[in-house]
C-alpha cells in the first residue's frame, strides 16, 4: 500500500506542477501581450507626433519657398522694366531668325 500511496502522491505532484506550468504560460502570455500592445500604442503616438511635425515642417517650407520665387520673380521684372529696350537691334534678330529657316 505504500507504494501506492507513494504513487498517487507523486501523480498528484505531477498534476499540480503541469497546472502551475499552464497557469505560468498563461500569465507569460497576458504579460507579453499587455507589453505588445503598449509597445504598438507608443509607436503609433511617436509616429503620429512626428508625421505631424514633417507636415508642419514641409508647409512651412513651401510657404518659404513660395515667398522666395515670388520676390524673385519681382526682381526679375523690375530688371525687365529697367532695362532699355533697343527695338532696331530686336527686329534685325527677328529677322535673322525668321531668314534662317530657309
Amino acid at each position: 500500500m505504500d507504494s501506492l500511496n507513494g504513487l498517487d502522491r507523486l501523480l498528484e505532484t505531477e498534476a499540480r506542477a503541469s497546472e502551475m506550468i499552464l497557469e505560468a504560460e498563461n500569465e507569460a502570455g497576458a504579460i507579453v501581450g499587455k507589453a505588445n500592445d503598449e509597445a504598438r500604442a507608443k509607436e503609433k503616438l511617436i509616429l503620429s507626433e512626428l508625421g505631424a511635425a514633417l507636415e508642419a515642417a514641409l508647409l512651412a517650407f513651401g510657404s518659404e519657398v513660395k515667398l522666395k520665387s515670388q520676390s524673385e520673380l519681382e526682381a526679375f521684372r523690375s530688371l525687365l522694366a529697367s532695362s532699355p529696350r533697343n527695338e532696331d537691334a530686336f527686329a534685325r534678330s527677328c529677322g535673322k531668325f525668321l531668314s534662317s529657316g530657309d
